[in-house]
């Protein structure tokens, strides 16, 4: 059985590692919330590397999904806005 990684080791795994299209799954043992990330594509903006990734979360009941746009940014992963990027 595969082991189910908590969010953080979750999106690091999608950041550095996964391929396009690769999911990870995660989940809170205590509380049994849980979700995944996928990530979606790797470009480049204004010369960063950046990657676009889409999570899914639920807890209590409730679900959402968003997409999100990350850069490299100092050698840290930033969230960035749409106006930040050049696509």
């Amino acid at each position: 059985r595969p082991r189910i990684l908590d969010v953080s080791d979750s999106a690091r795994k999608v950041l550095y590692s996964a391929a396009e299209n690769e999911t990870v799954k995660w989940q809170n043992p205590k509380n049994r919330h849980g979700g995944e990330i996928t990530l979606l594509r790797n470009f480049e903006s204004n010369g960063r590397a950046c990657k676009e990734v889409k999570v899914f979360n639920q807890a209590q009941g409730r679900k959402a999904t968003n997409n999100f746009d990350l850069c490299q940014v100092d050698g840290k992963w930033r969230l960035l806005g749409s106006s930040q990027l050049k696509k």
